[in-house]
């Protein structure tokens, strides 16, 4: 059976074909009119310069393009070949909605707004904010979230990571509200606004009193972590413990040296735990936590250093904008919400202009206005009339995304091949057809996958998995705090109290007999003690997870459960005594871990029965049944290879589902992922690095290994000229020409006899490595 033969089985399975076209756009700009209109505009500037559009693009060309820019991943062999031997003549139209529709838009067009808005998973963001983010951005492209939208929500983020995800804006930039909004005008209004910080801008209109008076409407925001009024009312106990303990047992100093009671040393002692175990419950608590709190009073001041004689330093600036219509400050608003209202505003002579410009230069490898994140008084467009008509379509679309691209890749002169001459800087394009380039670091990992995983474009149930698990821990650890009075969160810090001593007292005393026992070179002994004691040290936090959070979190359950609360289980009495023998007691590495594994509803609680649960979880083992029949997997073999996929999914995940950005040393920074330090920070660049990977990493020998899709896909067939076109199918696109074939013949008579040759040497060359 041939790839073009599979049926319903495959498309049942793998839902990478018949995924359902979109049911037209009704009600919406109508894209084909659109494409034909923009068409005409470039005919029209084409017959102004004496120029002819490039040839339109053969369907391998053209198939290959639309999913490296739409999905983000060459297409499979099958998908190229159905598409080839499709007689439909929409069929071009109806691909390109399809992919639209599809879940690997959203995991390619995550790429490009991670990269845009420097989206940081890790680092000053905190982990929760980081997840909530991704999360929030992930959503917002799926579910096709107006773009105008979208920044709106971006701009007036306020709340907690689990409430709304968008804060992470802000987050990203904490305690630099000048560089965020600097970025904002860069990003979103494609003006270059950062030298104003410091002075007039030497190269545009921009005065320094523009760029305070701007900033001036999201000064207000603040991030900060958050302060839950259980944790600060017991620190507020424990502040009036320690002044009661130091006026009942003041030192006195005399003559000589100060005179200390030993029962005043003791009960100091005892606070000083009690103060580190409340401490440690805001630690425990808000660990990568965050709140973004845009309600301050807070005024912007000209920095001590303004040299202008409109204002002094130090004056305070009111919020004006730079261009267009004012942005109002409604009574009960604050002023970033107007801020972001007069921004996305249609009648803003740049917000339109600036994203017009990066969907056209997403299909086309320039924009129509380069740079696009520059604009000013002086710039124009390569055609202004097509300009004007893109920022139409944006307008009337309702800053509908997928819309505007539909119309743009329905273009002819999308659909062309492309132009292979680079455009110097500073030279205008006539796009005759798109611009030849290199893919992105995120192309060549998700094509890779493509190769390895049957399954690219569904959406990792693992990566999301893991991010909803940290938020709503978070969220779940928060709320349950929030549900205890000042008095319970101090007295279960006061039980933890006595952990912390013991485990400071049994260190003390362990660190003397350690020091002994290297003495008599007892390494052995000395060191397993020495593990002992950092067993112990932490001691102090599994105590408080014990004493603080997991009582609150079961309260918390009971109330969700519309169950009695349980009694809070600590008092003013003193708590027991916590032995040596306690404290050695092996425990799990977090001290939060128990409270993690009790499920709430409304934050990790499945909203799912056992029952459903159970079906869903046969549901999947039964599709990749399925697919181990489809590749012919021996029966008896079958259960193995869906292990093995399920393993494969974790690892083998798309770009947009790795850590944002990855790790230094993974193959996306090899090849030139942006390490979100500066806005669109990626390299499309060759490297040496790149060369020697694609070369002699472990790459390689995944996508050669037997359970490659690659390698199934190829095995299925049994004759080898239909093996070849397999390889081909899967790499390029299309089936070898006859002089590939030759080629081929002739490597093989001298000794190439392995497709793990020629899978090498394609995945080595320009035509794998390039967007036609």
């Amino acid at each position: 059976m041939t790839l073009r033969h599979c049926g319903f089985l495959f498309i049942g399975v793998f839902g990478l074909i018949d995924q359902g076209a979109p049911a037209g756009y009704a009600g919406m700009t109508d894209p084909d009119r659109a494409a034909a209109e923009m068409d005409a505009l470039l005919e029209k500037g084409w017959a102004r310069e004496g120029l002819q559009g490039n040839p339109v693009a053969g369907d391998a060309v053209f198939v290959r393009r639309v999913y490296l820019d739409i999905v983000g991943r060459i297409p499979t062999a099958r998908e190229a070949l159905e598409f080839a031997e499709s007689t439909d003549p929409e069929k071009r139209p109806r691909l390109i909605d399809r992919m639209l529709a599809g879940d690997g838009y959203a995991l390619s067009a995550y790429n490009y707004w991670a990269d845009v808005l420097r989206l940081q998973q890790f680092g000053a963001i905190g982990s929760t904010a980081g997840a909530a983010y991704v999360l929030w951005l992930k959503d917002s492209l799926r579910s096709n979230k107006p773009y105008d939208q979208m920044v709106r929500e971006l701009i007036t983020a306020k709340g907690l990571p689990w409430e709304n995800g968008a804060i992470g804006y802000y987050m990203r930039d904490q305690r630099m509200p000048l560089d965020n909004f600097a970025n904002t005008c860069r990003i979103f209004l494609g003006t270059r606004i950062e030298c104003a910080q410091c002075h007039n801008h030497p190269f545009d209109k921009w005065t320094q009193m523009d760029f305070y008076h701007m900033a001036a409407f999201t000064y207000g925001k603040e991030s900060k972590g958050y302060q839950s009024p259980a944790w600060k009312g017991a620190q507020e106990l424990a502040g009036e413990l320690n002044r009661e303990v130091n006026r009942r047992y003041p030192v006195e100093k005399l003559d000589g040296p100060p005179e200390r009671s030993a029962e005043g040393e003791a009960e100091k002692l005892r606070v000083k735990f009690i103060n580190q175990s409340v401490n440690d419950i805001g630690v425990l608590a808000m660990g990568g936590v965050g709140v973004y709190n845009q309600h301050q009073e807070r005024v912007l001041q000209l920095p001590h250093d303004y040299q202008y004689e409109d204002a002094k330093p130090f004056d305070a600036v009111a919020p004006k904008t730079l261009f267009g219509r004012e942005a109002v400050v409604r009574p009960g608003e604050s002023p970033d919400v107007a801020y972001a209202r007069w921004m996305t505003s249609p009648d803003n002579p740049r917000f339109t202009r600036v994203i017009a410009n990066r969907l056209w230069k997403m299909a086309f490898g320039l924009a129509l206005i380069e740079p696009l994140d520059d604009l000013n008084d002086q710039s124009a467009a390569a055609n202004p009339e097509l300009m004007d008509r893109l920022e139409r379509l944006v307008k009337d679309s309702g800053y509908d995304l997928k819309v505007c691209l539909a119309a743009i890749y329905r273009t002819r002169a999308y659909q062309a091949e492309s132009s292979r001459d680079e455009v110097p800087p500073g030279e205008t394009y006539a796009f005759t057809g798109p611009i030849l380039r290199r893919l992105s670091a995120e192309q060549i990992w998700d094509s890779i996958v493509t190769l390895i995983s049957p399954t690219p474009d569904l959406p990792n149930p693992y990566t999301e998995g893991n991010l909803r698990t940290v938020i709503s821990r978070s969220g779940k650890v928060i709320a349950a705090l929030d549900g205890l009075t000042p008095r319970e969160a101090y007295q279960g810090a006061v039980a933890a109290a006595e952990a912390y001593q013991a485990a400071a007292g049994f260190a003390t005393e362990a660190r003397a007999e350690i020091e002994k026992l290297r003495a008599k070179k007892e390494d052995a002994a000395a060191d397993e003690l020495y593990q002992k004691v950092m067993q112990a040290q932490g001691g102090g936090r599994q105590e408080l997870g014990k004493t603080v959070f997991l009582p609150a979190v079961i309260r918390l359950d009971a109330k969700r459960e519309n169950l009695p609360a349980p009694p809070w289980p600590h008092s003013d009495q003193a708590p027991p005594k916590i032995t040596r023998e306690a404290l050695l007691v092996k425990k799990p590495a977090d001290p939060l871990m128990a409270v993690y594994e009790l499920k709430v509803r409304g934050f990790d609680k499945s909203s799912l029965t056992q029952e459903q649960q159970q079906a869903k979880e046969e549901s999947g083992e039964r599709a990749l049944l399925a697919e181990a029949a489809y590749f012919g997997i021996p029966e008896a073999n079958r259960k193995a290879y869906v292990t093995g996929r399920r393993s494969q999914m974790q690892y083998w995940k798309r770009a947009s589902d790795e850590i944002s950005p990855a790790f230094r040393g993974h193959y996306l920074r090899i090849f030139g992922q942006s390490d979100r330090q500066l806005i669109e920070n990626s390299s499309r660049d060759a490297s040496i690095p790149q060369t020697l990977t694609l070369m002699n990493s472990d790459l390689l020998a995944s996508v050669l290994n037997a359970s490659s899709h690659l390698q199934l896909t190829i095995h299925r067939e049994t004759d080898p000229d239909r093996r070849l076109e397999a390889v081909y199918l899967s790499l390029l696109a299309r089936k070898p020409s006859d002089h590939e074939r030759e080629v081929w013949r002739r490597a093989q008579a001298d000794g190439l006899d392995s497709l793990d040759d020629l899978i090498y040497a394609l995945i080595n060359t320009r035509r794998f490595l390039f967007n036609p």
